[in-house]
């Protein structure tokens, strides 16, 4: 099964791609989204019973598949190269998760899903290659 949210990053400011600047010759044209991509093996049903903390307004405006993001701004004061807002996981954790639950995030980076599950009391495991990067999340997890 599979759902996809689409994450428009337009709103922030006019973004130009120069390619063959003012000739048909090359354009190139620019891609002010990305794809959120939503997997489920079998059911999008959880198989567990919990508690939800996600209110009326969040999962009328969190459930609508267009999302008016601004992208993160703070990447080179972090020190990672390609971060995400917080909006991000703080919408897929409240819509796909219990109180409490656990979330894996394989791409950990500079561990923005960690502080939002620090946030939203949930339990978090975070994989990361990268011993700098490990070090970036743990400095921002423990404050």
């Amino acid at each position: 099964m599979f759902a996809n949210i689409i994450w428009n990053k337009s709103q922030v400011g006019n973004r130009t791609a120069w390619g063959s600047w003012m000739s048909p010759s090359s354009p190139s044209f620019v891609k002010p989204y990305e794809y959120i991509l939503i997997f489920a093996k079998d059911c999008y049903k959880l198989q567990t019973k919990g508690e939800t903390d996600l209110e009326k307004q969040e999962f009328i405006d969190f459930s609508l598949g267009l999302w008016n993001i601004q992208p993160e701004t703070q990447m080179k004061k972090i020190g990672h190269p390609a971060m995400f807002c917080r909006e991000i996981p703080y919408r897929l954790i409240k819509m796909l998760s219990w109180k409490g639950a656990t979330v894996l995030d394989p791409f950990n980076g500079a561990g923005t899903t960690g502080l939002v599950c620090q946030q939203l009391g949930r339990k978090y495991i975070g994989i990361e290659l990268s011993e700098k990067y490990c070090e970036i999340t743990k400095d921002r997890l423990v404050g």
